[in-house]
């Protein structure tokens, strides 16, 4: 009941609201060597998780990532009093993460597209559009297609932003167990590794 109050309010917090996602990274890094650096690359929500994982991880955990790169990643609320924050996809979600400063010593780099204008000219700008809205409260932003530009770069004064001509997904999705047929001319970030590769490093 209390947890219905808080979604319906926008005050969701990330824990335990997310713990299925939290858990599922913390199996992953406790797989290494006690002390070992790591680096994680995460898409679109899967950044701000994992932005969220490190905030909440003990500092032997976070205190290890030597860098984490976000791509397409939604990292920004909606501004405060917009009616996008009204709409807010993630409940609260998003600005209980943001609260929480950046960890000292992790690279925070966010990889962003301004491949996509949101409009009304063709299908994609128009789901742009509606999809940059909902995030940042302009549709006419570019951005990857669902994720625009501004939203997309990582907060604080240590974060870095590297800009490329990614789409946020270069496929269509199929129910199982059909492959995803990929979209002819569409380029993912991963098709442009040799701009952000360096920042896991």
């Amino acid at each position: 009941m209390r947890s219905s109050l808080r979604s319906s309010k926008g005050t969701l917090p990330l824990k335990p609201s997310l713990d299925f996602y939290l858990d599922s990274i913390d199996d992953q890094v406790s797989k290494l060597p006690r002390g070992t650096e790591y680096s994680i690359l995460a898409h679109s929500i899967g950044g701000w998780v994992s932005r969220g994982y490190l905030t909440n991880a003990p500092p032997s955990v976070s205190g290890c990532c030597k860098a984490l790169v976000t791509l397409g990643t939604p990292n920004k609320a909606p501004p405060s009093g917009s009616l996008a924050a009204k709409l807010d996809q993630t409940r609260g979600l998003l600005n209980d993460v943001n609260s929480k400063p950046n960890i000292a010593g992790t690279k925070y780099v966010s990889v962003v597209s301004n491949k996509v204008k949101g409009g009304w000219k063709s299908l994609d700008s128009l789901l742009a559009l509606s999809s940059y809205f909902a995030l940042s409260g302009t549709g006419t932003s570019s951005g990857d297609g669902i994720t625009d530009s501004a939203s997309g770069t990582m907060m604080g004064d240590d974060a870095e932003t590297i800009t490329c001509d990614a789409v946020h997904m270069n496929f269509l999705p199929s129910p199982a167990p059909f492959p995803n047929p990929r979209i002819l001319g569409a380029r993912w970030y991963g098709d442009f590794v040799d701009d952000w590769l360096s920042a896991l490093k």
